[in-house]
Formats: structure tokens, sequence, C-alpha cells
């Protein structure tokens, strides 16, 4: 075999190669680069009109620079030639003096953009520094979304927090330090075509089973919601309120946003347009950037199933009263008696009903009070709902105000009261939630009622000592 046949044989592999190579680059950056010309073309002729944006601003200088270097490439490789290093320089000092370009021109805007947790859903928000303006858009497709909403402000700080995957909440302070709130919702709890209010479907009692969360209270009645946490009760009306979407509602006191209230994706919407029986809601609570899981414990839940819950607690009042009826047959003076917070005596003789329900209260505080607390009061309003004064059932309502640590806070509460008479003094059982404190009674009608605000006995101050 000739060494020249060999040599020449070599050379047309190795030429072999270099063009499969090439043909195989070429084929891969005309492919990028036309499919980036395509949806550039498509975003300035077509999408641009319908008001779509990229998500990134900087995707646009990006996208051209790699439609660049794709036709440089291809450029280099039809020429077939060595290029000279002064077009590879030139050619570079291009790319870097057109990306200096795109982040000066694009660096003005700061860019929030999110994923829910199932990555179903995006929320996109850009804040332009110059013009101190908050553009929040939606109907995201591929590395576009479209502009729905523009928010003139000064933005200092944010924060962003998904409550389902379906409704993000984005925080923010305005020029005047003062938190503000946008809910972006990108899904319904209806059929998915019409619109509904949401302050009606939150119809009955809402309460958090309270594994480690903070103890919460939500009741919608007479267009009125009622949100209890803690011991704090605070009222919302319906024009405190702004719906957001189908999912959402926003509750604000004096025009500053406090609470978000978001359907979780459990809620299905019934024949009644009220939330069906499982499903549940978030109270986010946007002082502490905090959220808790309420239940509904009224009106959704089956007949079968709400019988056995009334059972029960029909058969705790009974087991209650037949307590207080064996403490009493034992001994009616209630000699060492041991005092419990659900079950205690009070001393007193007296056959006034609002004077013994007043001194019941005040005698508790007495012996349950919290130490370094300080609390002043006033009872608002006594009703005797069943029973006479050897044995009845009664309602108190009073405005508290609590110092503890340094830190103040005024509620009104409402308690129940199961008292029965002794010798020289009363038996007095705290009546839960639900539980028929009147089982046994005769209920009165009309109510046996006193409003007692303005009556300075019953006021009251302990603790803080």
């Amino acid at each position: 075999v000739d060494l020249n046949d060999l040599d020449q044989l070599e050379n047309d592999i190795e030429e072999t190669k270099i063009k499969k190579s090439s043909f195989l680059i070429s084929l891969f950056t005309n492919v990028i680069g036309c499919s980036l010309l395509v949806l550039q073309l498509g975003y300035l002729v077509i999408l641009k009109r319908f008001g779509f944006e990229y998500i990134h601003s900087m995707n646009q200088i990006i996208f051209n620079l790699i439609i660049l270097c794709c036709l440089f490439i291809n450029y280099c490789l039809i020429k077939k030639k060595k290029i000279k290093i002064q077009y590879v320089l030139i050619g570079c000092l291009g790319f870097v003096v057109i990306s200096i370009f795109g982040f000066q021109y694009f660096q003005k805007d700061e860019e929030i953009s999110s994923f829910s947790s199932n990555l179903k859903n995006r929320a996109v928000l850009k804040y332009d520094d110059d013009q101190h303006r908050l553009d929040i858009y939606h109907y995201t497709y591929l590395c576009f979304a479209r502009k729905s909403d523009t928010v003139s402000t000064e933005m200092k700080g944010y924060h962003g927090k998904w409550l389902t995957n379906d409704c993000y909440v984005f925080t923010y302070n305005n020029e005047e330090n003062q938190k503000k709130v946008y809910v972006s919702t990108f899904g319904d709890r209806g059929d998915g075509i019409s619109y509904f209010n949401i302050f009606p479907t939150l119809q009955g009692e809402w309460f958090n089973k309270n594994n480690g969360e903070t103890k919460t209270y939500l009741k919608e009645n007479a267009g009125q919601l009622t949100l209890k946490i803690k011991n704090k009760t605070q009222y919302f009306d319906a024009d405190e309120t702004k719906q957001n979407g189908t999912i959402a509602l926003t509750l604000s006191k004096d025009e500053e946003a406090q609470y978000i209230i978001a359907l979780d994706e459990n809620c299905i919407l019934n024949e009644d347009n009220l939330l069906d029986k499982n499903g549940t809601i978030q109270i986010y609570n946007l002082q502490n950037d905090s959220s808790v899981t309420l239940y509904c414990g009224t009106y959704k839940e089956d007949k079968k199933e709400q019988e056995e819950i009334d059972n029960d607690y029909r058969k705790q009042a009974k087991e209650l009263v037949n307590k207080m009826v064996a403490y009493l047959k034992k001994d009616s003076t209630l000699p060492d008696f041991d005092d419990r917070e659900s079950l205690f005596k009070v001393p007193s003789s007296s056959n006034d009903f609002y004077v013994v329900t007043r001194d019941a209260y005040f005698h508790s505080l007495k012996l349950f009070k919290q130490d370094r607390a300080q609390e002043t009061g006033q009872i608002k309003q006594i009703k005797v709902l069943a029973g006479d004064i050897n044995d009845f059932y009664v309602e108190m309502t009073y405005t508290s105000t609590i110092t503890y640590l340094g830190e103040t806070e005024t509620m009104d509460i409402t308690y129940h009261y199961r008292i029965k008479k002794g010798k020289d003094c009363y038996l007095v059982a705290f009546v839960g939630y639900r539980v028929p404190g009147d089982i046994g009674l005769v209920k009165c009608d009309p109510v046996i009622e006193k409003d007692v605000s303005t009556n300075a006995d019953y006021a009251y101050s302990v603790g803080g000592q």
C-alpha cells in the first residue's frame, strides 16, 4: 500500500469528521438562532400589541446576543477559512458592549418572580424605581406575561407569600412607611365562569384546631365578620373588606390592610352558594406574617354528624349538672371546696341575679388572675336565659383591658355560667361553646336582662403586683 494513499485516506477521514461536526454545530446553532428569532419577531409583531412583555426584561438582550452568536458561528463555518484574530476581538467587544448596555438599561427595574409550590402558577411583578411604579402581571406564557394592573407607589422593602397554590400575597412599605398589600389570584372555587361574592359564603363559625397555632375564631353574621385572635376581638363590616378574584378577601381598618382570608383549594360552593362541609380557609395576619387554617363548625356538617356532636355536648351538660347537684347535696355550704376555673364556689347570700353573676366573675378573677398582668374592665350586660335564683343559666358580656409585659390589649368577651345556690354560697360552672347550659331549666321568656355598662359597681381592677 502506498504511504501517500494512507495519508490521503487519513486526511479524508479527518475531513469527514470535521464536516460532520461542522454540520451538527451548524444545525444546532441554526435551530437555536431561528427559534429565538421567531420568538423575538412574534413578540415584537404580535404579543407586544396585546400587552405581553418578557418576564425578565434582560431576556430580550440575551436572546439577541444568542442570535448574533449563532450567526457568527455559522459565518465562521461557511467561510471555512481561518478568521482573523481582529474579527474575533471585534465580535467579543461587541458582545461585551451590548451586554453592558442591556444591564445598564434594565437594571432600573426590580423584578419579582415566584412559582407556586405545585409550579402551576407564577406571580410576576416589576418595580420601576425611576417612575415609582409597580406593575403586576398575569397570564404568563413561556417567558412572557401580560400586565394586569399598575400601582403608583414608592416601594421600600417587600415580601411575597403563597397562601394557596393560586393565591399570592405581596406586601411592601410605601414612601410613608405604611404597609401595603396586593393580592394576586389565579384560580376560582366556583364553576370557573361565574363571579360570586365571598363574604356571604363564609356564613357560620370557623375555628382552628390550635395544634401549635394561635387560637383563632371567625364568624360571619348579618353582613359582619367577627374575628377573634387569642382574646382580641375585631369586627369588619362589608365596606371594610375587598374581594380579590373569587378566592380571597382583604380585611382593613382605617384603610390599612390587617388580614387576608383565602379559600383553600378544598373549598367547593354547594347549591346554596355556601362553602361545602369539608372546606377550610386561611387567615393570614399581615402584621406578623403568620397564617392559620380554620375549619367550619356550623351549618355545613351532615345532620347525623351534627346530632352526634349535639348529643355529646348534651351528655357533658348533664354530667356537669349532676356533679353540681352531688356537691351541694353532700354539704350545701361547700366547705373546703377545691376551686377550679371551670367550677368554683362563690361566697354570697344575695338573691339578685345580677349581683350573683357579678360576684361570680369578680371572685374568679381573684382566684385565677394571671401573675403580673394588670386587668381593668366593665361588665356591660347580664342576661338570665333560663331558671330561677336557685338554679339559673346566665350570659355576661364585659369589656376588658389587660396590660402585660408592657403591652395593652382591649377586648369584648362573653361568658356563660350555670349557677346553683347553696347555703350562703353559690356553685358556679363555666359553660363552654355549644354546651347546653340551660339543660333541665325553664327558659326565660322574655329574657331577664340588665344593662350595667355605666354602673361603677360592675367595674373592676385586678393584678399588677
